[in-house]
């Protein structure tokens, strides 16, 4: 099992800042530790390099208006940049049952009318990614008054960032090249690399992560906004909803 500190010598010996035997300096082990983590980061919004989807469970309070999703919030997991599915579980029902939820799109939430509609139980669910004091905002709809419902969240999980230089890299099969192939690439500019050594080294890249991308393609049932699906004007189908019209 590999760690971040060999991950970053890989890299630098293939930009051919060390030599096969040598260890990085430590300004060079750090920063090649920051730029990791850097682009960990910015992984996290590509859907595609996300290697799984996570499937979450809360209390679905009832008469609550919002939830705040992040660490530490209402649903407490990893923020994430979108979620797969939601749904909710009766726990009042044995076995469990587990329904989805139309998932609203910005347009869609904003066309509902009375955002305030309370039922016993959601139809539908808006996941706004806001990123107040580190949360992002899910609404159900109508605002359900039952009190024995959960949330049911699928999400993708992304690679987190490295908490450390002797972290270990445990991830799906793909990820060390990926991840040593495109860290290298990206310290190019910083140690004055050659060009031919740069053109090479950006196509193992652009190769590995298209590998990770192949890897994590998963195929998905075709979507219909909620107002094609009732054959009403977008305005009108949430009445659809409650009336079942």
């Amino acid at each position: 099992m590999a760690t971040v500190a060999e991950a970053v010598t890989d890299a630098l010996t293939r930009l051919g800042v060390i030599g096969e035997s040598e260890t990085p300096a430590s300004g060079d082990l750090a920063k090649g530790y920051a730029i990791l983590n850097s682009l960990t980061d910015a992984w996290g919004a590509e859907r595609l390099t996300i290697p799984y989807i996570a499937r979450s469970t809360a209390t679905l309070t009832a008469n609550q208006t919002s939830f705040t999703v992040g660490v530490g919030g209402d649903i407490n997991i990893v923020r994430p940049v979108s979620m797969s599915n939601i749904g909710y579980q009766d726990t009042s029902t044995s076995p469990v049952l587990e329904l989805p939820l139309f998932s609203l799109t910005d347009d869609e939430y904003a066309a509902i009318p009375q955002k305030g509609l309370t039922s016993a139980i959601p139809t539908a669910a808006y996941y706004n990614p806001t990123f107040a004091s580190g949360f992002g905002t899910l609404i159900p709809w109508p605002i359900p008054t039952s009190t024995t419902l959960q949330w049911v969240i699928y999400s993708p999980v992304a690679i987190p960032n490295f908490s450390a230089t002797s972290s270990s890299i445990v991830l799906p099969p793909g990820y060390y090249e990926f991840i040593v192939t495109n860290l290298a690439f990206k310290l190019c500019s910083i140690y004055g690399v050659p060009a031919d050594v740069r053109t090479a080294l950006k196509e193992e890249a652009r190769d590995a992560k298209g590998i990770i991308k192949a890897a994590n393609y998963r195929a998905s049932d075709l979507g219909m906004p909620a107002g094609a699906v009732f054959g009403r004007a977008r305005h009108l189908s949430y009445a659809a909803f409650v009336s079942g019209q």
